[in-house]
């Protein structure tokens, strides 16, 4: 079991641990959850900052993100070819619906529902971008020519880290109020 805590950036992670190992651990589970809400935030801020993704909805649970095609004839990537694409590495936590009406203008644009759980956000950006650059190698798309720059990408995950993590250790008890508890 390797654990590494870092006084510096008050981050406590996990590191090469078999689920039966981390199942066993207390902070387990806080540290799942903290990683979930992590990644459905970088999910969402990275979404809203692309200017051809637009947002359907989210929940605890999933995040949907509606790719709108551009009305002057721009070519665009075709949402049902991409995440035929997305499968190959996320076959359950990737799929196709049907925009609600009120969700978008063109109510027949097809959403992406994600999941990715607790898996690197930056992992699936990285695969979305190949995929999507797979479909329109000529870059013409405006999924590809938009899509944030990397530093943007690592920061938006550092910040959320940081600000979750945070979040987390300001509402631990003190010691003190440990020891004096009955």
């Amino acid at each position: 079991m390797k654990t590494i805590l870092s006084t510096d950036s008050r981050h406590l992670s996990l590191v090469g641990q078999a689920e039966t190992h981390r199942q066993q651990l207390p902070q387990a589970d806080n540290l799942l959850a903290m990683q979930q809400q992590i990644n459905r935030r970088v999910l969402h801020d990275l979404f809203k900052a692309h200017a051809q993704v637009r947002i359907a909805r989210t929940s605890n649970q999933t995040f949907s993100a509606l790719v709108i095609k551009l009305a002057d004839g721009s070519r665009e990537i075709d949402t049902i070819e991409l995440v035929r694409q997305l499968q190959q590495w996320y076959p359950a936590e990737v799929r196709l619906v049907k925009a609600m009406p009120s969700e978008t203008v063109n109510s027949g644009s097809p959403s992406l529902q994600i999941d990715i759980g607790s898996a690197d956000p930056r992992l699936f950006f990285a695969r979305l971008l190949k995929c999507a650059n797979k479909l329109d190698s000529s870059g013409e798309s405006k999924l590809v020519s938009d899509f944030p720059q990397m530093d943007y990408i690592d920061f938006l995950y550092y910040q959320a880290s940081r600000e979750i993590h945070d979040e987390f250790l300001e509402q631990l008890p003190d010691f003190e109020s440990l020891v004096t508890a009955e």
